[in-house]
């Protein structure tokens, strides 16, 4: 060990006689120029790095060593040298040389190599202990030489180099010693070395430099070596490529100027050791200001070309920069590959006061230039035209890419500035971990044109920038994190490339009334990296929350530019909404105010998905307040479209020119479409026009067409479209003219599975449907279908007609389904409470119910033929009208009147119970009417007249032909109470039966002036009534009824003429059939005749007397004063046959054995009967209970009790509506008084017929007028 010493003390004190003794020393001592001249110690830039592991040569120790040692040694060797030489050289040198040397050379010298040593003591050596002592005094070449040395060659020996060498550190020392001392050898002669102080003592290393206090900062340069400066912007002019300039201070600069150079500039780093021997470091942040130049006004920033910069743990305020080399309007310029990073820094900027050109960071040229804000930095760039701006657009610079990263935990934020990021579709900004603000833009946009990441925990606010968009960006991608972007001029966020929703949180509010839409998907020109092609916006919003609302503009567009559409998608997991946006302000955009689409806008082309937790509520616009599409492909599933409102058509949706919508699920609710200074305003819920909409388990609710009387379809307005409707509910939709639920004109509609219920209108609540070609909306060519299958009809209120449906010159068909509780409030003038069908084309009703309906006309269906095509209704597959209720027509009122006839079919249907005040309880028909029923039923039904059928004949015959068919149980309470035949009108039994009605007169049927019946095939008419007067079975006034093997028994009147009733020159005709066992209360069993011509058949031989049980054999007189009766002791008795001579009838026998009589002025009353008591004979049809009143004379019965008018239904709030005023069609003439000439003919209680003919008629005239006005007054805008 003491020899080791001893080398080591040798060595150094060696090492400073030489230093002593050569031309520098000498030099320091006499060179006039060296004193003090510069007050940093400046290292050039060396020639060239060392390589390998070689230590430098000895040109560069003669170069650093004579450059820098003549200009410091001389002044600080002489100061320092004498005082502390001795004090160090001795004290440190004895302390260290021992201490260390025994503590590091025993152990760690051997384990550090020779290697190390030999880089480490003789480049340090050489470097710190001949560079450094040459470069910064004796005392410090003593105290660095002898502390340095050691400790660094020992400690960094030991932490770098553990396992390279195991020489002895004396070997080492040897040959580098004697490298020295040749190279200073080889240098001129010099004076004796003034700096000497000690001899043969134990030599201490050379000292190092001490931190000057006026030191600003340092740069340790990639050799080693370790310089100090005074001032920062000398530091940064003399640091080479690759250096790092350590900052001790806080200082100052007049810009940074930098050309293909990488430098990093840092706070310093301070190492203490604890009591317990840990190391900690502690950095220390020091401010550095940008200054204007002495005599300027500018502050110069910093420029960047092809250069790196890196500020770590640096505090840097550059307030006021606005100068550059590259320009005067830049704080900050990169270009061609530069980048600038901030590593755990604060960098601020504010440009007040400044030009208003001038720009914070400002990106150009070629290459990859970048902004790298990293680990816990804040950049703040305040009030400059743009904070950061990018200018990658022109000739060279194709190819070029741009990048602005935000990340690990930093924070960028910029306020006031003209716009924050500006760029185009090459610049990319990051956001990871990070913060992002940029609020308060007074000119442009907060992001323009660049590609977002904003990603895991990051938070991004873009919000106040009033004159452009929040974020305007190519791609842009929010995953894991939150973006707000609140009131921006133009919108809060447009997209133009691949927009992505991922994790995220996302508000949008407050946008102005500058822009196109809140959030906008669009489409650009590429014009950096692919001019024939664009940048087609879309977005995806996957399990994120979406809140667009409170914006003065469309909630989201997705646009089509350039022919190119955009594209939406919102899955299930995301929670959407897009509420109380406003797309009605003008702007520039919308310089009329007429923008489409409140919350939603999907223009031609472009697609939309809505995932089921989709909200659209409260949203404005012209048309579609909640959603609009113009050719675009729109899908909603399971949201809530509510409470939006249109001031033109579709107040939740609109749907035009050929768009698609498809609807599963979810509800559109309380929106409305309102008309504003008496504008059409039309589709509460759903507007669609040429589209084609599919509406599957949705809820349409509580939607309105309001505020002119002309609005239309309070739930859903289709004109020429396709719309398929299933399992769905449209309830409670109100519109003040036509359409409460739906409105469908030139609409092929499919509706299946659905409800259609509580809905209001003027016509057609429940469903209207047109396809007139006055109605402009539509496209008016080809033919349309409409099927409603297994859907309900329910309880809607029509104040004036059609509650349930309205059909004008359409096709429809309904099957399986129900309309139910449907009702007109006109009490006068209303008609069809289930359908009303103007001018309609086919209406099939298959196995469907229509029940419970009330209208003043037509009750299940008011139909009315107008113009055009016949109308055709057929009812079949046990098609059920019953329970409904009217003045006229309680369940069919079928009515001609311009030339349009009516056919109505039914098949394995009934038209049952349902009830007429005046005529026609279960048909009313009118002119040009025909009723084919087969296998039909007309049970139950109730009315003044024709409870079962009303049959009027006008111009046009009116015809109702029945086959095995039945008109049972009706209740007229005065004429008709199964069929009411007038004015020309004829009927057709075939095998149909006629039993068991009741009417005050013709209990059966009634055939008046011209008319006629044919009964043949099987007919019956059985057990009718006549409860106040004639006719039970049948009633003829000026008709003809033909009997052909037709039973006519157990008929009952009143008055005259149980079986049948004639007068007026009327023709009845019984070739065949039966007629017998009927009962007349005051003459005439089985027929009471006058002005009639009679063909009678005998009678039969299997016929048998009810009255006894005997049989019958001819026809007895059977009038008033002459009743026949069984006991011929009490009453007179005659055989038609003793009647042939000596009477004023005309009687001839036909060859079919037939009677031909005809019947003036004298009454002819007959029943089929026998001229003594007999034994019984059998009934070959079975027994009848025997009477045990032969000759009964039933007293009148009292009539059915009056129908009751079913309570009145709450009139719906129907708004302006108008008046219907048109002319009314002329009415038939009322028939002529019947002349009565037995005064037993017609009874004195009662209804006269011309009072029930009025009664029929009366409704009759108000609905044809009420038709009138609906074909004029409807819609003159359609």
């Amino acid at each position: 060990m003491t020899n080791k010493k001893f080398k080591l003390a040798a060595m150094s004190l060696a090492l400073t006689a030489c230093v002593a003794a050569s031309p520098l020393a000498a030099n320091a001592e006499t060179g006039a120029e060296a004193t003090s001249s510069t007050p940093a110690v400046e290292t050039p830039a060396p020639a060239a790095e060392p390589s390998g592991e070689n230590a430098p040569t000895t040109n560069e120790t003669k170069q650093e060593s004579t450059g820098e040692t003549k200009q410091e040694s001389t002044d600080e060797s002489k100061q320092e040298s004498t005082d502390e030489s001795k004090k160090e050289s001795t004290d440190e040198s004895k302390q260290e040389s021992t201490d260390e040397s025994k503590k590091e050379s025993t152990g760690e010298t051997k384990q550090e190599s020779a290697n190390e040593s030999k880089q480490e003591s003789a480049n340090e050596s050489k470097q710190e202990s001949t560079n450094e002592s040459k470069q910064e005094s004796t005392d410090e070449s003593k105290k660095e030489s002898t502390d340095e040395s050691k400790k660094e060659s020992t400690d960094e020996a030991k932490q770098e180099s553990t396992g390279e060498s195991k020489q002895n550190p004396a070997d080492e020392t040897k040959p580098e010693v004697a490298v020295e001392n040749k190279a200073l050898a080889e240098a001129p002669a010099a004076k004796a070395p003034v700096l000497m102080t000690a001899a043969l003592a134990p030599a201490p290393a050379a000292p190092t430099t001490p931190m000057e206090e006026d030191t600003v900062a340092t740069i340790t340069g990639q050799n080693g070596t370790t310089t100090q400066y005074k001032s920062f912007d000398e530091a940064v002019s003399k640091a080479n490529n690759g250096d790092t300039i350590e900052v001790i201070k806080d200082a100052t600069s007049t810009g940074i100027d930098l050309r293909d150079k990488k430098l990093t500039i840092k706070g310093k780093t301070v190492t203490t050791t604890t009591d317990s021997g840990t190391e900690e470091k502690t950095t220390v942040k020091p401010k550095l200001k940008f200054v204007a130049k002495e005599g300027q006004s500018q502050i110069a920033g910093i420029t960047l070309w092809g250069s790196d910069l890196t500020f770590q743990n640096m505090d840097v305020d550059m307030t006021g920069a606005s100068s550059t080399t590259y320009n005067k309007w830049n704080a900050v310029c990169m270009s061609d590959n530069a980048s600038l990073t901030l590593n755990r820094t604060d960098l601020s900027m504010d440009g007040t006061g400044l030009d208003a050109s001038a720009q914070g960071i400002y990106m150009a040229g070629r290459g990859r230039n970048e902004l790298n804000v990293e680990d816990h930095s804040t950049l703040t760039i305040n009030n400059y035209y743009n904070a950061i701006a990018w200018d990658g657009v022109g000739k060279g610079n194709e190819g070029s890419t741009y990048f602005i990263n935000i990340k690990d935990g930093s924070t960028f934020k910029a306020e006031g500035n003209g716009a924050g990021i500006v760029g185009l579709e090459s610049l990319d900004v990051l956001v990871d971990h990070s913060t992002l603000t940029i609020t308060d833009c007074t000119e442009r946009s907060g992001i323009n044109g660049a590609d977002v990441k904003i990603v895991n925990g990051s938070t991004a606010n873009i919000s106040g920038n009033h004159e452009g968009y929040g974020i305007h960006a190519n791609d842009l991608l929010v995953e894991n994190s939150t973006l707000t972007a609140n009131n921006n001029g133009y919108g809060g966020i447009r997209i133009t490339g691949k927009g992505e929703f991922t994790n995220s949180t996302v508000t949008v509010t407050g946008t102005e009334n500058k822009g196109n839409a809140s959030v906008e998907i669009t489409v650009n020109k590429n014009e950096h990296k692919d001019k024939d092609k664009y940048l087609v916006g879309s977005l995806s919003v996957q399990n994120s929350t979406l809140n667009i609302s409170d914006n003065k503009a469309t909630g989201i567009a997705c646009r089509n530019r350039f022919s190119c559409p955009t594209s939406l998608t919102i899955d299930d997991a995301s929670r959407v909404t897009i509420q109380n946006n406003n797309a009605t302000p003008k702007n520039g955009y919308n310089p009329k105010g007429d923008s489409t689409g409140g919350g939603l806008r999907i223009e031609e082309g472009s697609t939309a998905v809505l995932g089921r937790n989709t909200v659209i509520n409260n949203n404005t616009a012209k048309s579609g307040g909640g959603v609009y599409t113009k050719g675009g492909k729109v899908t909603i599933n399971s949201s809530t479209i509510t409470e939006n409102k249109a001031t033109g058509n579709g107040g939740g949706i609109c749907a035009e020119d050929n768009s698609t919508v498809t609807v599963v699920g979810g509800k559109i609710s309380s929106n409305t479409s309102a008309g504003v200074e008496q504008t059409a305003s039309d589709g509460g819920g759903l507007y669609t026009n040429n589209s084609t909409v599919t509406l599957n388990t949705v809820t349409i609710t509580g939607n309105q067409a309001i505020n002119d009387f002309r609005n239309d379809g309070g739930g859903i307005l289709a004109a020429g479209s396709d719309l398929t409707i299933t399992g769905s509910t449209i309830t409670k939709n109100t519109a003040p003219d036509c359409g409460g639920g739906l409105f469908l004109s030139h609409t092929n509609a499919n509706i299946t599975g659905s409800t259609i219920e509580g809905n209001q209108a003027k016509k057609g609540a429940g469903v209207y449907l047109n396809d007139s070609p006055d109605v402009a909306e539509a496209d008016c060519t080809g033919s349309h279908t409409h099927n409603i299958t297994g859907t309900n009809i329910n309880r809607n209120t029509a104040s004036s007609m059609g509650g349930g449906m309205y059909v004008g010159q359409s096709n429809v068909t309904l099957t399986g389904s129900t309309l139910d509780g449907n009702v007109t409030t006109d009490k006068t003038g209303g008609q069809g409470g289930a359908i009303v069908a103007y001018s309609a084309g086919d209406i099939t009703l298959d196995s469907t119910t229509v029940t419970n309906n009330y209208a003043a006309a037509g009750g299940g269906i008011y139909s009315l033929g107008t113009a055009g095509s016949d109308t055709h209704i057929t009812l079949r597959n046990n098609t059920k009208f019953t329970g409904n209720t009217a003045t006229s027509g309680a369940g069919i009122y079928l009515a001609h009147s311009l030339g349009n006839n009516i056919l109505l079919e039914l098949s394995d249907s009934a038209i049952d119970n349902n009830t007429a005040s005046s005529g026609g309880g279960g048909i009313f028909a009118y002119n040009g009417v025909q009723i084919n029923a087969n296998k039909a039923s007309f049970n139950g039904n109730k009315a003044a007249s024709g409870a079962g059928i009303y049959l009027y004949g006008q111009n046009n015959k009116v015809m109702a032909e029945l086959t095995d068919s039945f008109i049972d149980n009706n209740i007229a309470s005065d004429w008709g109470g199964g069929i009411f035949a007038y004015n020309g009108a004829e009927v057709k039994a075939n095998n149909t039966s006629i039993s068991n009605n009741k009417g005050g007169n013709a209990g059966g049927l009634l055939v008046w002036n011209n008319s006629s019946a044919e009964l043949s095939n099987g007919s019956k008419v059985i057990g009718n009534t006549a409860t106040k007067g004639n006719g039970g079975g049948v009633y003829a006034i000026n008709g003809t009824v033909t009997a052909t093997d037709c039973d006519i028994i157990h008929n009952t009147a009143t008055g005259n003429g149980g079986g049948i009733y004639g007068e007026q020159r009327s023709t009845i005709g019984l070739r065949t059939g039966a007629l017998y066992n009927n009962h007349a209360g005051t003459a005439g069993d089985d027929m009471y005749l006058n002005n009639t011509t009679l063909i009678l058949r005998p009678v039969g031989d299997d016929w048998i007397l009810d009255d006894c049980g005997h049989p019958i054999d001819g026809w007895y007189l059977d009038g008033k004063d002459a009743r026949w009766d069984a006991d011929s002791q009490k009453k007179f008795v005659t055989n038609l046959d003793a009647m042939l001579e000596g009477t004023d009838y005309e009687i001839e026998k036909g060859e079919d054995g037939c009677y031909i009589i005809t019947i003036g002025s004298n009454a002819l009353a007959l029943k089929a009967a026998h001229n003594a008591p007999s034994e019984p004979k059998p009934d070959p049809d079975g027994p009848d209970t025997p009477n045990p009143n032969p000759n009964p004379k039933p007293e009148p019965k009292p009539g059915p009790d009056t129908s009751i008018t079913p309570e009145d239904p709450q009139l719906p709030p129907v708004q302006d509506a108008r008046a219907d005023t048109p002319d009314s069609p002329v009415l038939p003439a009322n028939p002529a008084n019947p002349a009565v000439q037995d005064a037993h003919a017609l009874p004195q209680t009662g209804t006269s017929l011309f009072a029930a003919l009025a009664m029929a008629l009366s409704g009759f005239a108000l609905t044809i007028a009420g038709a009138w006005a609906s074909l004029l007054g409807k819609n003159s805008r359609h």
